[in-house]
């Protein structure tokens, strides 16, 4: 039986989480735009791993996990980026640095989140930017 996240939608190929998803990135890369911060990239692959947007700000390369909910919960949809997630996010810079003819001079993890159906009334969608998430040891050096 399929959870409501796996149900795929009539005439989609894509379940109704994917498409949940999807609209968050698209939201969570235009705010970034407005903030100047440059998206070149999303859902990149290598086939094992996967990055959620990837962006520049000046000489920094951004890597953005972006939680998207439908409503707004008790618990932050940052919360959701634990230790096993930073993880998987970390291997996926690894093997994306291993493509980069030239290094980034610094890295920064950054979450974005994007709640759908905002609680109190507020009109739209609510996005959530957190800067400087902790994700490489202090001593990590991209090139």
């Amino acid at each position: 039986m399929f959870s409501f996240w796996q149900k795929k939608s009539a005439g989609s190929r894509q379940t109704v989480r994917q498409k949940v998803g999807a609209k968050g990135e698209s939201l969570a890369a235009e705010f970034l735009r407005q903030k100047k911060i440059r998206v070149f990239a999303r859902n990149w692959s290598d086939g094992r791993h996967e990055l959620d947007l990837l962006a520049w700000e000046g000489e920094v390369l951004v890597v953005i996990e972006v939680k998207t909910r439908t409503k707004e919960g008790l618990v932050p949809a940052r919360s959701a980026v634990d230790r096993q997630k930073k993880a998987a996010v970390r291997k996926g810079v690894y093997h994306f640095l291993r493509t980069l003819r030239h290094k980034p001079k610094a890295i920064r993890f950054d979450i974005v989140e994007v709640i759908q159906e905002p609680l109190d009334g507020e009109p739209g969608p609510v996005v959530r930017h957190y800067s400087h998430i902790p994700l490489f040891s202090k001593h990590f050096r991209p090139g």
